[in-house]
């Protein structure tokens, strides 16, 4: 398995938080018509916003089965909120938690450990 991630530099102005943004809102559009995808689109989003928000903290995420636990232990509003998006019941449903994931992370970005 091939993983990509990159540290964000301070001066650097690439926000990848706008990319899940634009996912997130496409997966919306698509809830209509085809919920399936839409919720594909919503799971593929949560690694990449938790990879982002890392990013942001200038450290590099832990092991995908360590992020909960290391979340939980530095940050568990967020935590919570990745739960909810993980646990959400329908597409309609994680979609939602997605965003507020998303929302939530934006305004934590200056958390440090």
């Amino acid at each position: 398995m091939v993983s990509r991630f990159c540290v964000v530099s301070d001066d650097y102005d690439y926000d990848a938080f706008d990319d899940v943004a634009n996912s997130l809102a496409y997966a919306t559009l698509l809830l209509r018509r085809d919920q399936d995808a839409a919720a594909l689109l919503a799971n593929s989003a949560l690694p990449a916003m938790i990879d982002a928000w890392y990013a942001r903290q200038g450290d590099y995420p832990p092991a995908r089965d360590q992020v909960l636990r290391d979340l939980g232990e530095h940050a568990p509003h967020v935590a919570e909120h990745l739960r909810l998006a993980l646990r959400a019941s329908n597409a309609d449903a994680r979609v939602h938690s997605a965003q507020q994931l998303l929302a939530l992370l934006r305004e934590d970005a200056g958390w440090r450990p």
